[in-house]
């Protein structure tokens, strides 16, 4: 069997940006996580694609509220992707933040943020990937830039990283043939259409930091 280990030293090759994704549970209680498998997956509807940690003590609550809110982190806040890095605990104490429309934190200071309401779940191996749909969408101007999840990339390479695809696939009329497709940005999705295959490809977590 592949060795997961080797996965994620290599995935941490690379860059990604770094986020917060909260939820609440059914009764109002906040929860959130770090996390940079996160994805936009649709302009036209607009959705947006995370994987979550089974073991994640938040887990369940993304079940329970069917909502959750993607905070992008500025390279100032990596104090805040460390505390909900963590397992257990209050992680809100002492955290500046505002209740989006769907009742979920939205972090002060971020990038920006996204509030989706989930409409789709579909299982990951030992991740569930949620499929949300935008609600609402803000951003800082002259915010600053990304805190960054890859510790082996420069911030040269992060900038211009890009990850290629290659698919095989049936077409209706010869032999398989092979397609590929890059893409510049961290938080935008790869995807490959070739005859009946779609793939979509999500950020593999390469640092250390828990999902909870």
């Amino acid at each position: 069997m592949f060795d997961a280990k080797e996965l994620r030293r290599v995935m941490g090759l690379f860059a990604t940006g770094v986020t917060v994704i909260t939820t609440r549970d059914g009764s109002g209680r906040l929860y959130g996580l770090t996390a940079n498998a996160v994805t936009s997956l649709s302009l036209a509807p607009p959705l947006l694609l995370i994987c979550v940690d089974k073991k994640a003590e938040s887990h369940p609550h993304f079940l329970d509220s069917k909502c959750f809110i993607v905070n992008i982190l500025s390279e100032h806040q990596e104090e805040l992707s460390t505390r909900f890095a963590k397992s257990g605990g209050d992680k809100f104490t002492g955290v500046a933040y505002q209740l989006g429309r769907l009742g979920t934190p939205v972090l002060d200071g971020t990038l920006g943020h996204v509030e989706c309401r989930i409409v789709e779940t579909h299982e990951g191996g030992d991740h569930v990937i949620h499929i949300g749909a935008v609600e609402h969408a803000g951003f800082r101007r002259h915010a600053g830039a990304p805190l960054r999840a890859s510790p082996e990339a420069s911030p040269r390479a992060n900038r211009t990283s890009c990850l290629i695809l290659a698919a095989v696939a049936p077409t209706p009329a010869g032999p398989p043939r092979r397609s590929g497709v890059g893409v510049l940005a961290p938080l935008e999705s790869v995807r490959v259409r070739t005859g009946q295959l779609i793939c979509c490809a999500t950020e593999v977590q390469p640092c250390a930091a828990g999902s909870r």
